[in-house]
């Protein structure tokens, strides 16, 4: 059909056009966004280059990462062939990578290709989802082989007003550090795109209104440290259920959140807890037991007393 026909035209995925169609009109006149305006913002996808040799080889790695320059890309192949590869299966593996590349930037597509809408104090708009969408590719090339200190990258979504964020098709396991601070995610819309980071060691979900821990962050044992400053969190049960999973947790951030009771029982790694500012009444279960904990914060809440044990020159 024609709108198909778009769609693989404008690198969205298959049904991103009817979707569209069946999206609520937004009562604001004019509009944030029209189809038309939110088009100029999708991700490009060029041609994968003919050709034989080397020559092609360069090109088609230059296309996955176009920061290389010729001699950067020249050498990323040669140590591609020290390791033992030939060039057919040099080029098998950039098929792979070019699949890969195009199901994603399908995705992104799909997930930027949205009408915009506002809210109190914030605005979703496709311009802001597509700084949000660069930031993703650009994390997911670091990650392809022959880059240096790939292991160990970043990705800051942090004050993109972005929403829930859209499932990958990759796995992002050379990303240790997720900064996503107040984009306006939701408790479960972001499961599928969170389930892409397994290696994570350090994950920022502060100034999201999240009343629920997403499901994906209890399977995340590499996590060291957490911080879920500034959400709605309110029942400690489910919070215990959910973290105490996480093992190798040293340092959580639960400050300005709703919570009546936390139990630091499970968390034997944890060396810093932060709880200003919830609406505890008494000190958190198990926290004089911990042997490893070293810094307590429970200012801002509605504890009079100062249990005994905390006196008796045992803690710091």
């Amino acid at each position: 059909s024609a709108r198909q026909r778009l769609e693989i035209a404008k690198v969205l995925p298959e049904g991103a056009l009817q979707r569209f169609s069946r999206e609520e009109v937004p009562a604001l006149f004019p509009p944030l966004e029209s189809g038309f305006s939110i088009a100029r913002h999708l991700l490009a996808l060029s041609d994968i280059p003919s050709g034989e040799g080397v020559a092609n080889l360069t090109h088609r790695l230059q296309r996955l990462k176009p920061a290389l320059a010729d001699d950067d890309a020249l050498a990323l192949i040669e140590e591609l062939r020290r390791s033992g590869s030939t060039d057919v299966q040099i080029s098998e593996q950039f098929a792979g990578w070019e699949q890969t590349y195009e199901a994603l930037t399908r995705q992104l597509n799909g997930w930027l290709y949205t009408r915009g809408v506002r809210g109190a104090g914030w605005i979703l708009s496709s311009s802001t989802r597509r700084q949000g969408a660069l930031r993703i590719l650009e994390c997911w090339r670091a990650g392809l082989t022959g880059n240096e200190g790939a292991a160990g990258t970043a990705l800051n979504l942090n004050g993109l007003q972005l929403g829930d964020l859209p499932a990958l098709p990759a796995a992002f396991e050379h990303v240790t550090r997720l900064n996503l601070t107040s984009v306006k995610l939701t408790g479960r819309g972001s499961d599928e795109f969170l389930s892409a980071f397994t290696q994570l060691q350090r994950l920022e979900l502060t100034g999201n209104d999240l009343d629920i821990i997403p499901e994906p962050v209890r399977h995340m044992d590499k996590l060291e440290r957490l911080e879920l400053s500034s959400n709605r969190l309110d029942d400690s049960e489910h919070l215990h259920a959910a973290l105490s999973p996480l093992q190798r947790l040293q340092w959580l951030d639960l400050s300005y959140n709703e919570l009546e009771a936390f139990d630091v029982t499970d968390f034997e790694a944890l060396e810093t807890l932060d709880l200003r500012n919830n609406d505890l009444t008494e000190w958190p279960q198990g926290v004089l037991e911990a042997s490893r904990l070293r810094s307590l914060n429970l200012s801002g809440n509605g504890i009079v007393s100062i249990a005994p044990q905390a006196l008796d020159g045992s803690h710091d």
